[in-house]
């Protein structure tokens, strides 16, 4: 039986939070709607977050932060630099940070050339608290 967030006790809510405490997630995406939703949930399980609206903001925020940060949630799909462009650079630069890519449709051309890229880790959108933990459980360890 899958637990929702509000049938769980307060002693799993707290193992939830302790696990997760000292990783800190930024999510990338150019709506502000799925930023604030994607990081209350990540926030929920017990993560940290920081957010940028765009690529070019996500990537300078990286060169401030970037060993504050453990993993990236990165839409595919924006405006002026996209998903992809932006992988391409965190993996240049940051070839240890773990990318999850979101998006609500990549064709079959589309992911085998980014996992050609490096990418491992890819969740459909829209986002849910259970899929965010356990992408991000196992992309973490």
């Amino acid at each position: 039986m899958h637990v929702t967030p509000c049938q769980r006790t307060a002693k799993e809510t707290a193992k939830l939070v302790s696990e997760h405490k000292d990783k800190t997630i930024l999510i990338i995406d150019d709506e502000e709607m799925i930023r604030t939703m994607a990081s209350n949930m990540l926030e929920e399980i017990g993560y940290k977050t920081v957010t940028a609206d765009s690529g070019i903001r996500a990537l300078q925020m990286l060169s401030d932060i970037n060993e504050e940060v453990d993993g990236v949630l990165l839409d595919y799909t924006m405006p002026d630099y996209t998903g992809e462009e932006v992988f391409i650079e965190i993996k240049r630069h940051y070839p240890g940070l773990t990318v999850v890519m979101g998006s609500g449709f990549v064709g079959e051309q589309t992911m085998e050339r980014l996992q050609s890229y490096g990418l491992e880790y890819f969740q459909a959108k829209p986002y849910n608290m259970s899929q965010l933990r356990d992408i991000f459980e196992t992309a973490l360890k």
